[in-house]
């Protein structure tokens, strides 16, 4: 009985055996159907990668500064509007002014006669009943009225 086992023990050990190089078998021939990566090939996959992230991140950065640059324009466009709103006041001051001086240089005839050219008398005795300039200073001196209550 004892060679009964014996020759038991060898047999399992036969098929275990058997088992794994047909295990062992399979595996290889997988390993074989299986493709191989070439160096060369992984080396290029690595460069367009490298290539890839480069111009990521250049759109990213390119992005950032889009950002910036429109926080940038946004403050140019509020100082602009600041800068036209002050120049647009200081045209109604100058017009104003001008009214006023040409209402003082109507108020001085006499004196005002040997200053100004024979052109300036002729338009001035002329008897037009409103000229532009008379206009355009009523309505300055209406605009600074209801424009300095406005700003103040």
């Amino acid at each position: 009985m004892h060679r009964f086992w014996v020759l038991l023990s060898l047999g399992l050990m036969a098929g275990g055996a058997a088992f794994t190089l047909h295990d062992m078998h399979s595996r290889v021939v997988l390993l074989e159907q299986t493709p191989r990566a070439d160096p060369a090939q992984v080396a290029r996959m690595r460069s367009n990668l490298d290539e890839i992230q480069g111009s990521v991140h250049s759109a990213l950065e390119a992005i950032q500064a889009l950002r910036q640059e429109g926080e940038r324009t946004q403050a140019m466009r509020e100082r602009l509007a600041a800068l036209e709103h002050d120049l647009q006041s200081a045209a109604r001051e100058l017009e104003l002014q001008r009214c006023e001086l040409e209402a003082w240089e109507a108020s001085q005839p006499g004196e005002m006669e040997s200053l100004v050219t024979t052109h300036v008398d002729a338009r001035a005795s002329s008897k037009w009943p409103t000229t532009r300039t008379e206009r355009s200073c009523s309505r300055a001196a209406s605009g600074s009225k209801s424009g300095g209550a406005a700003t103040q």
